[in-house]
C-alpha cells in the first residue's frame, strides 16, 4: 500500500494536551505498527478562552517540540521565541514550511467561530519502524497563554502516522548551535551531528525576539564569496515571492471584507507575507557533512540565536503487502527545498 494514516495516539476533552494560562510541558511514548513512516501528523483541536489568545497561527505558541522513534532523535526543535499573543507566523511554522508547502497550516474560522483552533503540524520523517513493535518518544512545550484552552469535548491532541514506501529521503532536524551575538561581524560555526548520513538541505537561523534588526547579513562561506543581506536570502529561499502563508486571527475575526467593486470576500483565507521577523531559511543545496559550517554574520545587537541544520539522506523502504494503490506519493523533503529556491528559476 503505498500510502495509509495510522491514528497513534489520542488525548482529548480535559485531558488534551493544548496550551494552559501557564506555559506547560506533555511528554509520552506511543508504540508504532511497522512500516516505512514518511511523516507524524500532529493535530491540535480546540477552542480559546479569547479570539485574540493566539493571534498568529497555533504554531506561535509552541515553543520546544522532539519526537525519537526507536532511540533515534530525528527532529530537535526549540523556538527562538514563542509570542502566541503576536499576530505572525511561528518559528515552527515557518520552518516546516520551509520544507515543502502546507506542511503547517490552519483552517481559518469564520468570525461565529473566531476563537476555534484546527492546526496541523506534518512532521517528515522518513524512516522503516521495525518489524517489532515500534516506539515514538515525543515532548511538546507551549508557551503561556493569556488563558487556559477550553476543555470541551472538541478539544484534541493527535499524532498520526503516514506510512508511504515510496518516501525517497531520510529527514534529521539536528540540535542547534547556541550563539551569543556581539555588535560585530563574528564567525559561526554551526556543529552537525556526529553519525547522522546524509547532505545538509539547509538550516534555520532565529533570533530569540521578534525583530528583523538584530542580523542584518549573512555568508555561508562554502557557497558565497561576499556578505548578502538577509533580504537578499529572502529573495533566494523564495519567502520575498509570498513565500509565507499563516493563519492570521486578526482578518479572520471579520466575517466578510469589502472586494472589489464592493464585492464580498470570505475572509477564511491564509494570510500571504514574506517574512518572519527574526527568522531566516537558508538553502544550502545539498551542501556534505565533511565539516562543520562556517558563517559570517554582521549582527547589530547582543542577543541569543539559533543555527538548525535540517539533514536529508536518499533512503529506501520495504514494500508493505496487501492490496496496492497505482500511484505513487513521492516525498522528498530535499527536492522541496531546493523547489522553494528561487535560484531555480
Amino acid at each position: 500500500m503505498a500510502v495509509r494514516y495510522t491514528l497513534l495516539h489520542s488525548s482529548n476533552g480535559a485531558t488534551a494536551e493544548l496550551p494552559t494560562a501557564a506555559a506547560i510541558n506533555y511528554a509520552g511514548g506511543i508504540n508504532v505498527p511497522s512500516g516505512p513512516i514518511d511523516e507524524f501528523i500532529l493535530v491540535f483541536n480546540g477552542t480559546k478562552n479569547a479570539a485574540g489568545d493566539i493571534l498568529g497561527d497555533f504554531s506561535n505558541s509552541i515553543s520546544n517540540l522532539r519526537l525519537t522513534l526507536n532511540g533515534d532523535q530525528f527532529f530537535t526543535f526549540q523556538a527562538g521565541y514563542s509570542t502566541p499573543a503576536t499576530d505572525q507566523a511561528g518559528n515552527l511554522g515557518y520552518l516546516l514550511n520551509s520544507m515543502g508547502p502546507g506542511r503547517s497550516v490552519s483552517q481559518v474560522p469564520l468570525a461565529a467561530a473566531a476563537g476555534t483552533v484546527s492546526y496541523f503540524a506534518r512532521v517528515p520523517c522518513g524512516r522503516q519502524a521495525p518489524n517489532s513493535t515500534g516506539r515514538l518518544e515525543y515532548s511538546l512545550s507551549y508557551s503561556a497563554l493569556a488563558a487556559t484552552m477550553v476543555n470541551t469535548t472538541g478539544a484534541q491532541f493527535q499524532i498520526w502516522g503516514r506510512y508511504n514506501d515510496n518516501y525517497q529521503t531520510t529527514v534529521t532536524v539536528g540540535q542547534a548551535t547556541t550563539v551569543n551575538s556581539a555588535i560585530a561581524t563574528q564567525q559561526v560555526v554551526m556543529t552537525l551531528p556526529s553519525g547522522v548520513p546524509g547532505t545538509l538541505a539547509g538550516f534555520m537561523i532565529m533570533d530569540d525576539r521578534a525583530t528583523d534588526a538584530d542580523l542584518t547579513s549573512i555568508q555561508v562561506i562554502s557557497q558565497s564569496d561576499y556578505q548578502m543581506s538577509t533580504a537578499y536570502w529572502r529573495m533566494i529561499n523564495g519567502d520575498m515571492n509570498n513565500g509565507v502563508l499563516y493563519a492570521n486571527e486578526t482578518i479572520s475575526a471579520a466575517a466578510l471584507v469589502g472586494g472589489a467593486a464592493g464585492v464580498a470576500v470570505s475572509s477564511n483565507n491564509l494570510q500571504v507575507v514574506q517574512f518572519v521577523p527574526g527568522c531566516f531559511f537558508i538553502p544550502t543545496y545539498g551542501l556534505t557533512l565533511a565539516s562543520d559550517v562556517r558563517i559570517l554574520c554582521t549582527f547589530a545587537a547582543a542577543r541569543a540565536f539559533q543555527f538548525l541544520p535540517i539533514i536529508t539522506a536518499p533512503a529506501g523502504s520495504r514494500t508493505m503487502g496487501g492490496q496496492r494503490q497505482t500511484q505513487a506519493v513521492k516525498s522528498n523533503v530535499a527536492q522541496a527545498v531546493l523547489d522553494a529556491s528561487d535560484s531555480l528559476v
